[in-house]
């Protein structure tokens, strides 16, 4: 879908607030190599067999990211809300049919765009290259943190750690996709839940 000026206003907002650095050339610039599409409930993305080197950006909504394992279960390796971006790094950056399918969690707003496209604009601005490298630090810092939270830690902390971090994913996630990615089944999320809220509050003194 062409992107209108309103539509652009409204996003050149949320790039300039998430990029400060951008200059407004800048973010004209990059949304020239950007489509933006709406995404119904329960749409996919890209899906798994895909060679995909499409990246999105979030711009509202929550998209999960999840495989299917050899018990045919879904599991949710991501979960991704605005405003971020997001895409399958199997095929990404190694060009092969990824595993995973990416679908969205309600009715979403994306920008779709090219990697290559975006690496070449990061090259020749140095606002994008910022904005490429930051995300580069941002996903590799997701991952290590999700790692060491499945290794090392207990299901109340995985929630405690999630709920601290992002509380803006209980709002606009199904308790079965957040269980699922924390590695617990819905029926203990729940107990967890209702555990902490019934834990008496702390008086400071």
């Amino acid at each position: 879908m062409q992107i209108n000026q309103e539509k652009k206003d409204w996003i050149s907002g949320i790039l300039k607030d998430k990029y400060p650095f951008l200059s407004l050339e800048e973010i004209e610039i990059f949304l020239s190599i950007c489509t933006y599409k709406e995404i119904k409930n329960k749409e996919i993305v890209i899906k798994s067999g895909d060679t995909s080197k499409t990246l999105l950006f979030i711009l509202d909504g929550t998209f999960r990211g999840y495989f299917i394992n050899k018990e045919n279960e879904e599991i949710n390796i991501f979960l991704r809300q605005n405003p971020t971006f997001f895409g399958c790094h199997d095929s990404l950056f190694a060009d092969k049919p990824t595993q995973f399918t990416i679908e969205s969690i309600l009715p979403a707003k994306i920008l779709l765009l090219d990697l290559s496209n975006f690496e070449n604009l990061a090259f020749e601005n140095a606002g994008i290259f910022k904005m490429y490298i930051n995300e580069i630090k941002s996903q590799i810092s997701n991952v290590i943190s999700r790692i060491e939270s499945l290794i090392d830690k207990q299901p109340q902390e995985r929630y405690e750690e999630l709920l601290k971090k992002n509380p803006k994913l209980f709002q606009t996630a199904f308790n079965k996709h957040i269980a699922n990615f924390l590695g617990i089944t819905p029926v203990s999320l729940s107990r967890i839940i209702k555990r902490t809220k019934d834990q008496p509050a702390i008086k400071k003194p």
